[in-house]
């Protein structure tokens, strides 16, 4: 019998380390969450400018944000209205072209804009398309597809990558479905909003 618990507590232990596992593994992928966050280096601030320069319309009553890079192996960027701040993953400033920059930019400023409007954050994320349709005002309804597309291209390539992640860690792969099919979501209702170019 005491043999018996003590398999049972080993599996218990086990079965916790194994979820603390899953969970860190899916903090580092999809959120960076131990990465340190640097100003830009002189190429990237270029990027941004660009980026920005591809904009049909200049966002309206918002500071001028700070730019900051956050390093780390997600594709991910994040806006803090509090500190007027936008924050772009290393791997999304080195891969993506300057256009789905610019659709990535275009979202976080708008999460800015909606901030600035006293739309909690929490509210935002619920219907996280609206940000999308604000980015799409702000660049183009292509431009912000295109960008949400290439999230969505970046990690299916991971995921290809990595296959046995699927298997090994499910927790990792349903967060990564979770966040494809929001990507999918917000471009149909991007592609649907009449009026946009």
């Amino acid at each position: 019998m005491a043999l018996f618990k003590h398999r049972v507590r080993f599996l218990y232990l086990l079965g916790l380390a194994y979820l603390f596992f899953s969970f860190q593994v899916s903090n580092i992928l999809f959120s960076c969450t131990y990465s340190r966050e640097r100003k830009p280096t002189g190429p990237q601030v270029q990027k941004i400018k660009q980026a920005i320069l591809l904009f049909t319309t200049k966002p309206k009553n918002i500071a001028e944000p700070v730019f900051l890079i956050k390093g780390g192996q997600c594709y991910n960027a994040w806006a803090d209205s509090n500190a007027s701040l936008i924050i772009i993953s290393q791997r999304i400033i080195d891969e993506f072209s300057t256009k789905d920059l610019a659709g990535i930019l275009g979202h976080e400023f708008g999460h800015l804009i909606l901030s600035s409007k006293q739309v909690p954050v929490r509210k935002q994320m619920q219907k996280h398309w609206e940000v999308d349709i604000i980015g799409a005002e702000l660049t183009s309804k292509q431009t912000m597809i295109g960008a949400n597309e290439r999230q969505i291209y970046s990690y299916n390539q991971f995921f290809k990558e990595h296959k046995m992640l699927k298997f090994t860690l499910p927790l990792v792969y349903r967060d990564y479905i979770r966040i494809v099919t929001d990507y999918e979501l917000r471009n149909n209702k991007v592609g649907e909003k009449g009026g946009l170019s």
